[in-house]
């Protein structure tokens, strides 16, 4: 029986569940985040595709690094530095590093021992080492042996290498010289030794950075940028390389005429052969753009070998530094816990101690005086105190000013280097003969806040600028700590420090209308194709003084070689300007003298700048005798014979050939300066010319072929007689 059955169903139309349908608004959405995936895939695809192109190399790099590999340093060739006329002050040898792939020498035992008895038969390697070495770094494929090998013993074996695989492919024979190459390395050489030595600098074996001068201060120029050869093993075991060229430095245009250098470095020598000083140092600049023509200082070193400075001294001296050094080193570091020298030895090995001391000695011989050391320019300075008097209109040319020996102070008396007094002296004389009273009388006018403001205004206290490393800036009172002696001595160019670039600049600016301009020793820098990337133009950094000023101080040190303090700087025929300056040195009793000279020709448009300083010459009085004036006279005849600067005056038949008299006057500009309230001792001593009865005068000997060999700068069109 059958029956049928009927399966009910719930109608209730509140609880039917319907298909959801898209609203128009939803599908908009989705429309959208559609597009916007699309259009992200497609701008991701165009930057892949860009980075593969333009970053293809550095990526294939990154891949390389993570397989197999072996790499190499590309050395980039240190650039050169050449001085204004093209002569190479600095450049490099290349030399070459023997390479070994133990891993191609080993891959057949036919190549191995050939490759091994090549390499003894050629260099007298021993062939046991050898062996050795290629199964410790069996898996290498760069193993450096020998390093910065000549080109003809890298030639020796190549041609070795070529006659031995060419008789064995004659032959048949499976005997090869593999797995031996050699890479490119370079020595910077200095082809004029110690020519400039603290001007160049010096660098590292490599040549990748510098010590010292040009080499220290433009490194990132010279060095250029290494490269890097990549080796890697190929799916099929083959060493596949992949390179990135070097960058080779710049090559740096100097400032620096080789063979003014030279003459001046000569010239420095045969002073400290015969008269001798703790130190000599000479600038030579053009005032014009105050390019740095030489500059040089005594005891010079050998750049091609700068550390074997250490030979001058003793191992008592050197170890005394390291003594000292090592304290200060030490308390440095532990300024909570400082010790004394004595302790030294209980904190640091004596080959530490040693270390610290070659380091100093090192620094001794390398610093650069010129830029490094700060000197009370004594009465040289006096310019700017007038210049200072002229322009704020306190001082005319026309004022007098009565000498009667010097001036008194509570305590003390300052005075002149003419104790008994020089009398009435307009401006022109009291700068021409050099007089302490005078100047005191014209600092006290003008006062301590105008007298900072122009040394200020000369650049002393602050940095040059010049491209140099180690410059110092020198020390000075702040106007509110300078009383009235501190001022009078000021004037006439004490107790306050500078360095000789801040004084050959500062008064390159007095001479050339009053422009200052920032000193430098590189001019051009070019690209290792000799095209100009940089060219170092003169740079006006202020004006110092109005040319009114400027003519007035020329005319007044033209006075001043003519007939004053510095005749025996005169030469026949030129125009020679120049003041004299003595400062005596701290501690004041000890009578140690610092001499100087500032000149320049002609005196109407300068050509040539020149700063003589002679720090504590080999004498009993060191305040007597015209050393800087005579030095300076030897050097000038021989510049102005190199650079062909003509004579603007008629030379007399009866004057001597140096012209200038055959003697300094008498006397001279002594100056001393105690310190504030240093007690009632008189101020004493100072700067004086030689007198004829003295004798001793330094005097060149005339050589005038002291820049032979060297390529000179063009000549100078003869002015319109």
């Amino acid at each position: 029986m059958y029956v049928n059955m009927k399966t009910s169903r719930n109608k209730n139309k509140e609880t039917e569940k319907k298909p959801k349908k898209f609203r128009k608004y939803m599908r908009g959405k989705l429309a959208f985040t559609f597009l916007v995936i699309v259009l992200a895939l497609f701008a991701l695809g165009i930057a892949v595709a860009a980075i593969g192109y333009d970053d293809n190399e550095e990526y294939a790099k990154i891949v390389l690094s993570q397989q197999d590999y072996d790499s190499r340093v590309v050395t980039a060739r240190r650039g050169n530095i050449i001085d204004r006329n093209g002569n190479v002050l600095a450049t490099n040898e290349t030399l070459y590093n023997l390479i070994l792939d133990p891993a191609v020498i080993l891959a057949d035992e036919n190549y191995t021992e050939t490759t091994l008895n090549a390499l003894a038969e050629c260099y007298g390697y021993s062939k046991e080492e050898l062996t050795t070495l290629i199964h410790e770094r069996s898996k290498s494929h760069y193993v450096r042996y020998t390093r910065q090998m000549p080109e003809e013993e890298m030639t020796r074996f190549l041609e070795l290498q070529k006659q031995i695989n060419e008789d064995a492919y004659k032959s048949d024979k499976p005997f090869r010289v593999k797995g031996v190459w050699f890479e490119t390395e370079y020595k910077r050489i200095y082809p004029y030794g110690d020519l400039a030595c603290r001007v160049i600098g010096f660098s590292s074996a490599d040549g990748t950075s510098g010590s010292y001068g040009i080499e220290q201060y433009y490194n990132e120029n010279l060095a250029g940028i290494n490269g890097r050869e990549y080796g890697y093993l190929s799916e099929e075991a083959n060493l596949e390389r992949v390179t990135k060229d070097a960058v080779n430095g710049d090559t740096l245009v100097s400032t620096l005429d080789a063979n003014i250098q030279r003459i001046v470095e000569r010239r420095i020598e045969e002073f400290m052969s015969t008269v001798g000083a703790k130190t000599t140092a000479v600038i030579v600049m053009d005032p014009d753009n105050a390019e740095v023509l030489a500059m040089a200082t005594s005891n010079s070193f050998d750049l091609n070998a700068p550390r074997d400075v250490l030979s001058r001294f003793t191992d008592e001296q050197i170890r005394q530094y390291g003594l000292e050094e090592g304290m200060a080193a030490y308390n440095r570091e532990h300024p909570e816990a400082p010790i004394a020298q004595e302790q030294v030895p209980e904190v640091y090995t004596e080959e530490e101690i040693r270390s610290f001391g070659q380091q100093v000695a090192c620094a001794l011989v390398w610093k650069n005086y010129c830029i490094s050391e700060t000197i009370e320019p004594g009465s040289t300075a006096k310019v700017f105190t007038v210049a200072a008097g002229l322009e704020e209109g306190i001082l005319h040319t026309t004022d007098t000013f009565y000498c009667d020996g010097g001036e008194d102070f509570p305590g003390t008396r300052v005075t002149c280097h003419l104790k008994s007094g020089h009398g009435t002296l307009d401006v022109t004389g009291a700068l021409a003969e050099s007089c302490n009273d005078a100047l005191m009388q014209i600092g006290f006018r003008i006062g301590a806040d105008v007298f900072s403001k122009y040394l200020e205004l000369f650049n002393f206290g602050m940095k040059t600028g010049v491209d140099l490393p180690g410059e110092e800036r020198g020390i000075l009172y702040e106007p509110e700590n300078i009383t009235n002696l501190t001022l009078a001595t000021e004037a006439f160019g004490q107790n306050y420090n500078v360095t000789m670039i801040q004084m050959a600049a500062a008064y390159c600016s007095l001479i050339n209308g009053g422009y200052y301009y920032e000193p430098h020793v590189v001019r051009q820098i070019l690209d290792e194709n000799g095209d100009v990337k940089q060219t170092i133009t003169k740079t006006l950094v202020r004006e110092t003084v109005s040319r009114s000023t400027s003519e007035f101080i020329r005319q007044a040190l033209l006075q001043t070689v003519d007939e004053g303090s510095g005749t025996a700087a005169a030469i026949a025929g030129y125009t020679v300007a120049g003041k004299t300056g003595t400062a005596q040195k701290y501690p004041r009793e000890a009578e140690h003298y610092l001499i100087s000279f500032t000149g320049f020709v002609p005196y109407d448009d300068p050509q040539v700048f020149i700063y003589v300083v002679i720090d504590e010459p080999n004498v009993e009085d060191q305040s007597r005798g015209g050393y800087g004036t005579a030095l300076t006279k030897t050097i000038l005849q021989d510049l102005l014979a190199y650079m062909n600067i003509y004579p603007t005056r008629e030379v007399p038949e009866s004057s001597p050939e140096e012209g200038g008299g055959e003697t300094a006057p008498e006397g001279g500009e002594a100056s001393s300066a105690p310190e504030e309230g240093e007690g009632n001792q008189p101020v004493q001593g100072g700067e004086e010319e030689p007198t004829s009865e003295e004798g001793g005068i330094y005097s060149g000997n005339g050589d005038n072929s002291v820049y032979e060999g060297l390529q000179q700068q063009p000549q100078r069109e003869r002015p319109d007689d």
